[in-house]
This record gives structure tokens, C-alpha cells and sequence, in this order.
């Protein structure tokens, strides 16, 4: 059976899945079937199968517990991949937001209905006008050249 054989596109190594590996789980049976339904001991024969038995499980437990890790760290490597491009997305896709090209006075109009009615609070740097001259310098300009916040 022939091996499928992915590539990390990174650095290149293979990341081999034996098929016929895989098949031979369905392959390993017990041999003394019987002798688990009851307090019976294997005759010396039975001991021999038993032996070669757990000798041919572990070793393909061995081989699925390597194709485990090695599928673990492809996993890995498409998750940072993922949360790579998803933060590039999303940082990008806020550069096209309908906000970042609103005119100066239409913004000033928006920024007016953000300020606090109780004047004691106008001034909090928490608030209206001021945590509007706080988001980034085209807002900090808006904000400074708009009289009517002040």
C-alpha cells in the first residue's frame, strides 16, 4: 500500500502515514481469545503467541503514537499559521472600514454627540473630548481644531 506523504510547507519534512501500519491494527487479534473469558493459564504454546502478540501490538502502538506526534505538530503548525493570517486579516480589513474616510466635519458632528451632558465630566480624561483625542492623530487633530468641543 503506498504511503501518503505530506510535506510541511515550511521546512520541508515529510510527515509519512503508513496506510498498511494502520491496517495492521485491524490485523492484531488475540491469539488465546479464549483464555480471557476464563482463569484458564496458556499452555506453553499459547504463552509463545501471547508474547509475540504483545510484541507486534506495542510495536504498532509505537508506530501510531510517532504518526500522532508528527500529525500533532502539523496541527500545531496550521494553527500558528491560521491565527497568523486571521490577525493579518483582521488587521487589514479594518484599513478598508467606512470610518477611516469619513470628512473632518462629519466627524466633528459625531464627536459632538459623544460629549457628557453634566459638564463635571468634560474634562475627565475618560470622556468626551478628551478619550476622543486619545484613538490615533487624525482624531486628535479633528478633535483639537473642532471649537465647538470646547
Amino acid at each position: 500500500m503506498p504511503a501518503i506523504s505530506p510535506r510541511c510547507t515550511n521546512c520541508g519534512v515529510s510527515y509519512d502515514i503508513k496506510r498498511d501500519v494502520i491496517r495492521q491494527l485491524d490485523t492484531v487479534y488475540s491469539p488465546v481469545y479464549h483464555l480471557l473469558q476464563s482463569r484458564e493459564p496458556p499452555n506453553p504454546s499459547e504463552t509463545l503467541a501471547i508474547k509475540d502478540m504483545l510484541s507486534e501490538a506495542r510495536d504498532i502502538l509505537a508506530a501510531v503514537d510517532a504518526m500522532a506526534d508528527k500529525l500533532y505538530q502539523v496541527l500545531k503548525s496550521l494553527g500558528d499559521d491560521h491565527s497568523h493570517h486571521q490577525a493579518l486579516i483582521t488587521e487589514h480589513a479594518y484599513l478598508l472600514a467606512p470610518f477611516r474616510n469619513l470628512p473632518q466635519d462629519i466627524l466633528a458632528d459625531i464627536f459632538l454627540l459623544c460629549i457628557p451632558s453634566s459638564e463635571e465630566t468634560s474634562f475627565d480624561s475618560r470622556n468626551a473630548p478628551l478619550v476622543l483625542t486619545q484613538v490615533c492623530k487624525e482624531w486628535r487633530q479633528c478633535a483639537f481644531d473642532s471649537q465647538r468641543l470646547w
